[in-house]
C-alpha cells in the first residue's frame, strides 16, 4: 500500500511546488531564454534599463495588490497614474520662477495625491457604500480619470519646464567615470561633453523609489492593522464584519 501511494504523493508534492513558484519558474526560464538569444541581456546596462522601465509598473502593481488582496480589482489605475501624472506636471508649471527644486518636487508631489485620493475615494464609496461591483465602479472611473486627463492636457504632453527635475526621474544614485572615479547623486563635477560617453550611471533613481515603496508596502501589511484587516476581509467579508473589523473603512482605504 505504502509503495501505491509513494507516486500520488511525489506527484502531488511536485504540484505544490510548481503551483507555488510557477511565477519564480517562469521568470527563470524567461531569462534563460534571452540570455541564450541575446549576449548582451546580462549586460549592467541592459538590466538597468529593465528595472528603471519596470519600475513605474511596478509601482502601480504595490497598489493592485491592496485591492487583489481585498478580493477586488481596479481597472483606474492606469489612467488614474496618468492624471495624476498631467496634475503634477500641471502643478510643476505653475510654481513661481526660482522655486527650489525640493519644495517643487514636495508641493507637485501632494497635489498629484490628493488628485489620486479623490479617485480612490469615490471608487471607495461607490464599491462599499452603495455596493457597485468593482468591476464597474472601476470602469467607469477609468473613463473619468482618462477625460480629466485629456481636458486638463488638451490631449498634448505636458512640458515640465522646471529645472533639475530631470536629474530626480531619470538620475542616478551613484555616478562612474574612468577617470573621476565615483560620485554620488550627481554626475563627477569638470566633465566635458565628450567624457560623458564614458560616464556610467549606477543603480537609477526610479528603482531607488520603487524599493522604497515596496518596503512600506511589506510592512503596512504584515505589520499595521490595516494590513491584517485587508487579508481579512479579502478572506471572508462576512467573516470579518461578525468579527468586528470595519469592512467598508478598509474598503475605502
Amino acid at each position: 500500500m505504502t509503495e501505491q501511494h509513494e507516486p500520488s504523493t511525489r506527484r502531488q508534492s511536485l504540484l505544490e511546488i510548481l503551483g507555488t513558484f510557477w511565477a519564480w519558474i517562469f521568470l527563470f526560464l524567461l531569462i534563460v531564454v534571452f540570455s541564450v538569444s541575446s549576449p548582451v541581456f546580462f549586460s549592467p546596462f541592459n538590466l538597468q534599463n529593465i528595472l528603471a522601465n519596470m519600475s513605474i509598473l511596478t509601482i502601480i502593481a504595490v497598489g493592485q495588490t491592496f485591492v487583489i488582496i481585498s478580493a477586488g480589482i481596479d481597472l483606474s489605475s492606469g489612467w488614474v497614474l496618468g492624471m495624476v501624472s498631467v496634475v503634477a506636471a500641471l502643478s510643476l508649471n505653475a510654481m513661481p520662477v526660482g522655486t527650489p527644486l525640493w519644495l517643487a518636487l514636495i508641493l507637485a508631489t501632494l497635489v498629484g495625491v490628493m488628485a489620486a485620493l479623490i479617485a480612490g475615494l469615490v471608487n471607495g464609496l461607490l464599491i462599499a457604500r452603495l455596493n457597485v461591483p468593482p468591476f464597474i465602479a472601476t470602469l467607469g472611473m477609468f473613463g473619468i480619470a482618462r477625460g480629466v486627463a485629456f481636458l486638463l492636457s488638451g490631449g498634448m504632453p505636458v512640458p515640465v519646464r522646471t529645472e533639475g527635475l530631470g536629474r530626480v526621474g531619470n538620475g542616478y544614485l551613484f555616478y562612474f567615470h574612468p577617470k573621476a572615479g565615483w560620485s554620488f547623486l550627481a554626475p563627477p563635477q569638470g566633465l566635458v561633453q565628450a567624457d560623458m560617453r564614458q560616464l556610467l550611471g549606477v543603480i537609477p533613481n526610479a528603482v531607488i523609489f520603487m524599493l522604497i515603496l515596496l518596503i512600506i508596502a511589506h510592512l503596512v501589511l504584515s505589520r499595521s492593522r490595516f494590513g491584517l484587516h485587508t487579508y481579512a476581509v479579502g478572506g471572508n467579508k462576512e467573516a470579518a464584519l461578525r468579527a468586528g473589523i470595519p469592512v467598508s473603512r478598509t474598503l475605502i482605504s
